[in-house]
């Protein structure tokens, strides 16, 4: 049964190791409660590659972040907006 995706947006570099941690922690939290999530995944700006960690937790980039700010830059406004966009 899906309950629950956690997902990190990170919008600079070297994030990766905290984001992960922190969806981990919230994972156990909420698992003890009853409802693991089905996925964690950390979506970064500035990233070349996606892949799957050997912890389980999946590092993404957004393609249209790409497309809509090439230069990897944007407010963590101009995110949401793109992350409430992709999410409808």
């Amino acid at each position: 049964m899906f309950c629950w995706a956690a997902i990190e947006v990170k919008l600079g570099v070297n994030q990766e190791e905290s984001a992960a941690a922190g969806l981990k922690k919230i994972a156990a939290q909420m698992s003890a409660g009853g409802c693991a999530p089905s996925a964690l995944i950390i979506v970064v700006g500035l990233a070349s590659a996606a892949y799957r960690r050997k912890d389980g937790v999946r590092k993404t980039f957004s393609g249209l972040m790409k497309i809509i700010y090439p230069s990897g830059v944007a407010t963590k406004e101009e995110m949401r907006e793109l992350l409430e966009f992709v999410m409808e």
